[in-house]
This record gives structure tokens, sequence and C-alpha cells, in this order.
């Protein structure tokens, strides 16, 4: 109200706006700027797939590399290293 812009200014009759045209000036400034929210999820979607990982995933090449993408500060050699387990020892009653 105090400083208004040239724009607002320059299509007011008066040398200051009121606070109506202040607030209508402001709404449609919004109005050309941001999007109505139904234009920006009017094609969105959700697709999602349920998979379990076997040692078949985790064994492709592919798989390794996508997941080196997605995590990059993880140090993923270990889990894709095959080894033998310890046969563990037998628990005291």
């Amino acid at each position: 109200m105090d400083k208004p812009p040239k724009e607002l200014l320059a299509q007011i009759p008066q040398s200051g706006p009121t606070e109506d045209q202040a607030k209508k000036f402001i709404l449609d400034s919004f109005a050309r700027e941001f999007p109505e929210p139904q234009d920006l999820i009017e094609e969105m979607s959700l697709k999602y797939v349920f998979k379990a990982v076997t040692y078949e995933t985790i064994s492709n090449p592919d798989f390794q590399e996508a997941i080196v993408k997605a995590f990059p500060y993880v140090e993923w050699p270990k889990p894709f290293e095959e080894f033998q387990a310890i046969k563990g020892s037998p628990q005291k009653a």
C-alpha cells in the first residue's frame, strides 16, 4: 500500500490504490503466474508394482547399477558379493 507497483498505478485513476484494489491486483497477479491445482494434477497418476527381491534380482547387473545410481552415497560392493555363510554354534538351553 505504501509503495504500489507502477503496473497497478497505471490502472487506477487516483494516486494510490485502495485496499480492495491492492488485494484484487495481488490476486490477479497470482492467478496469471500460478496454475490452478487441477491443471497440475490432471495428468498425474500413480503406478506401483510389488516385487520380491530374489537372488536372481540381486545378481542382475542392471539391478546393481540401478541401486548404485539411486543410492550414490552407499558403498555397495559388499551386498553384491557372494560368500558362504559360517555355520552357527548350537544354542545352550
